[in-house]
């Protein structure tokens, strides 16, 4: 029986494997582009202009929690639910809803921002520049919202490729060079804006081209059935909690333009990208995972599923660890090196952002099993509560600790947020998602650091460029190595390595080898 649990979960981690590793490429290709993009903006307009397309980034992010009506989420689950069932007519009928609803509410939000963006700007902000920056952003939420709802299909299809064409490189690509283009030819924050949307524009159509040319068309002769009243009693909720994660993420930058300068926001967003790099490895793991858990779930395999989660959770944590350490111990070096000199009064806000993000990488296994299991109202009670709390610290905060305090109260949040997740989710599945191999990577983490933290500090007298590079590579040899003597890694990890070296061909026989030598 535990033989036939293995074999049955092991099957199941190779589709996330494929999927995710087509998606960590995207999702290190679009980090790499979207943080480019922002050092662009940060070096080449200074921190004020910088704060102020925070500022718009932020305000639009409200508005398009509401225009997606949670609607994303549920057009994965139920595409990949009816797919499994082989009933095309309902896939269909959950696509021509979700377009058509979305477009509807994403015009009516985009239409209202565009008409009180004075009001906002200048009663609340302060900034009566940033009339123009809203204006200019809610021509870009219709698009954005129909995006997001055909990204999303991809996921359900699990054709995720197509995804990362569109939302990770495509998108990415086209803000830099249109913010380039446009901030060359002299717009200053305007033109920031205007490459913005322009590429949002853009991104949605080609979207709808490889829906409907090369995934799923639209234009087929089946009648669609539609389950609108139960898209919507799912979605609904996740529409709401989805607004209180948007706080949640937000609320910090639109808190600190409230209580302080440009420039402070700007220095703030400059740690915040910085630590949200702990999220490629969550998003190559996470878009998989909900697709496949469905799957399982609507099977009733229970023991392939627990392997699953606890694998995934496995490698998410073990590839956040070392960066999460090195924001932690280099965090003056890394803000100087990316954004300059400028910008290294942010290192503290680093260090207890990326550490609060780490909390929050954990955070997606639960949630997705929350979800899979229709328990979207209690991620919308969750999010309530993560979202109250979130506003009364940065309402404390801020204008004691100013962007220090705005970390703070983010990183509490993140970490009630993945509390509350873990125990409903075990109260619910009875599962958990940690492992004996997960918490071997902690000492591991920590040996590795301080050892290269004491040999670096008594050879050199300050870490920079290359230096902190080389510095890097040394660490992450000590922590694979005591990972591997510790015996952090198992079984089903050598199947996935498997997996990985059929999808891309790159042998890792040699690896799977050493591995299998300290696998007890």
């Amino acid at each position: 029986m535990e033989r036939e649990k293995d074999i049955e979960g092991i099957t199941s981690l190779k589709t996330v494997v494929k999927g995710a590793g087509i998606f960590f490429i995207g999702a290190v290709l679009s980090r790499f582009i979207t943080y480019f993009t922002r050092i662009f903006i940060a070096r080449y307009f200074g921190p004020a202009d910088y704060g102020l397309f925070s500022l718009g980034l932020a305000i639009i992010g409200f508005a398009g929690a509401f225009a997606v009506l949670g609607l994303p989420a549920g057009v994965t689950r139920y595409i990949s639910y009816y797919r499994s069932k082989k009933e095309e007519a309902q896939v269909k009928g959950v696509l021509i809803f979700s377009l058509f609803a979305v477009a509807l509410v994403s015009c009516i939000f985009g239409g209202a921002l565009f008409l009180v963006s004075p009001q906002i700007a200048i009663i609340v902000f302060h900034k009566p520049e940033l009339t123009n920056v809203f204006r200019i952003f809610a021509i870009s939420v219709p698009f954005a919202a129909l995006s997001s709802v055909l990204t999303s299909s991809f996921e359900g299809f699990q054709d995720i490729k197509y995804r990362v064409y569109t939302e990770r490189i495509i998108l990415n690509v086209l803000k830099l060079v249109s913010i380039v283009f446009f901030g060359v030819l002299g717009y200053g924050v305007l033109g920031i804006v205007w490459g913005y949307t322009l590429a949002t524009v853009l991104t949605f159509f080609i979207a709808l081209y490889f829906l409907e040319s090369r995934v799923f068309s639209l234009k087929t002769k089946i009648k669609p059935i539609y389950i609108k009243r139960e898209m919507l009693l799912f979605s609904l909720p996740l529409m709401l909690s989805g607004f209180m994660s948007t706080i949640m993420t937000r609320i910090d930058t639109v808190m600190l333009g409230y209580f302080r300068s440009a420039v402070e926001v700007g220095v703030y967003n400059a740690a915040v990208p910085t630590a949200q790099i702990l999220n490629i490895a969550t998003s190559s793991m996470a878009v998989l995972f909900l697709p496949v858990i469905t799957e399982l779930y609507a099977r009733g395999q229970k023991e392939p599923l627990e392997v699953v989660y606890k694998t995934v959770t496995k490698w998410t944590f073990y590839l956040n660890l070392p960066v999460l350490l090195i924001m932690v111990f280099f965090s003056p070096q890394v803000m100087n090196l990316m954004f300059g000199p400028e910008y290294i009064a942010g290192y503290l806000a680093l260090s207890i952002l990326a550490t609060g993000l780490f909390t929050g990488t954990l955070s997606f296994a639960p949630y997705y099993l929350l979800t899979m299991s229709k328990n979207t109202r209690t991620i919308f009670f969750i999010s309530i509560v993560a979202t109250l709390i979130n506003v009364v610290l940065n309402w404390v905060l801020i204008p004691v600790y100013g962007l220090v305090g705005a970390a703070m109260a983010t990183a509490a949040t993140y970490l009630v947020n993945l509390v509350l997740l873990l125990a409903y989710s075990w109260h619910i599945m009875r599962i958990s998602p940690f492992s004996t191999g997960l918490m071997k990577s902690i000492p591991a983490g920590l040996l590795s650091m301080a050892a290269v933290y004491l040999v670096g500090g008594l050879i050199f007298k300050s870490f920079g460029g290359y230096l902190l590079f080389l510095l890097f590579l040394l660490f992450m040899i000590l922590y694979v190595v005591l990972i591997l003597l510790f015996s952090g890694l198992q079984r089903e990890d050598i199947e996935i390595l498997k997996a990985i070296e059929k999808k891309t061909g790159l042998r890792s026989e040699p690896i799977r080898n050493v591995i299998k030598k300290f696998i007890k």
